[in-house]
């Protein structure tokens, strides 16, 4: 049996004839239906650039600097980069970072280890990491916003105290039609969630940055002077319209038009 005869013999009445106006509900209908079995659909936000760069680097009477960058243009692929600055086992720094999309609107920024070691060291000496991600987007409608974040750290050692109370990560949302910008400041072991207004068409610089911090000492100090590792995670969402699938409608019309064509065969 044909869609049509199907369709025939499941909506005429008893006259044999399909009423114009019950064919549009019955479209509207199915449509409704469908649609709440398709599930979300993917974000439509424009995405134009996105960067990830790491940094670490020691200095033990000579440096060591080690980088990485990925970048793309308005692609989600996935990003990851990873930078490990090695004098000796006990005097390393490194910074490890990935960026992954599950939309245009919808993704996870990872620090799985920002991490530094400066032991038994009586020279001159010093070690620092550093990271940033940065997300160019256009957004599809007026909404909110957010960044929910988590970072975790653990640190020993004579500076512990001082890793632990500084503020290593921001986050940033800067409009770059406008000029206005929306920042946020993270301590050690915290967590939350950052949020702000975008409007639809505009063009947005989403950063999550990782500043530059370093531990050093003066010659003739051989104390443990720091081991820590952090951790850092980053689930961001920007809002976005979900329209009905394009099929969805093909096949709704294609329902109203058939029942006109019914009606004509009278």
């Amino acid at each position: 049996m044909t869609i049509l005869k199907m369709f025939e013999s499941c909506s005429l009445g008893v006259t044999g004839e399909l009423p114009v106006i019950n064919s549009s509900i019955l479209a509207l209908s199915l449509m409704l239906v469908i649609t709440s079995y398709m599930g979300t659909a993917h974000a439509t936000v424009i995405p134009i650039s996105s960067l990830l760069e790491v940094e670490s680097s020691a200095l033990i009477e000579g440096e060591v600097t080690r980088t990485a960058k990925a970048m793309q243009g308005g692609s989600i692929n996935s990003l990851s980069a990873e930078a490990r600055a090695t004098v000796t086992n006990a005097f390393t720094a490194t910074t490890i970072a990935s960026a992954t999309w599950m939309n245009a609107g919808q993704g996870t920024v990872n620090f799985s280890e920002v991490s530094f070691i400066l032991s038994d060291v009586n020279v001159a000496a010093s070690v620092n990491n550093q990271g940033k991600f940065s997300y160019d987007f256009q957004a599809d409608i007026n909404g909110t916003m957010t960044i929910d974040y988590t970072v975790d750290s653990l640190a020993a050692g004579a500076s512990a105290g001082f890793y632990l109370s500084t503020e290593l990560f921001s986050l940033s949302l800067k409009d770059m039609d406008n000029g206005s910008l929306e920042t946020l400041s993270l301590g050690q072991n915290s967590f939350g969630q950052f949020s702000a207004f975008v409007v639809a068409d505009v063009n947005y610089h989403l950063e999550i940055n990782r500043s530059p911090l370093g531990v050093s000492t003066n010659r003739g100090n051989p104390t443990v002077l720091i081991d820590a590792i952090q951790s850092a995670n980053f689930n961001w969402q920007i809002p976005s319209a979900v329209p009905v699938p394009a099929a969805v409608w093909l096949f709704g019309s294609g329902l109203i038009g058939l029942a006109g064509v019914t009606k004509r065969k009278k």
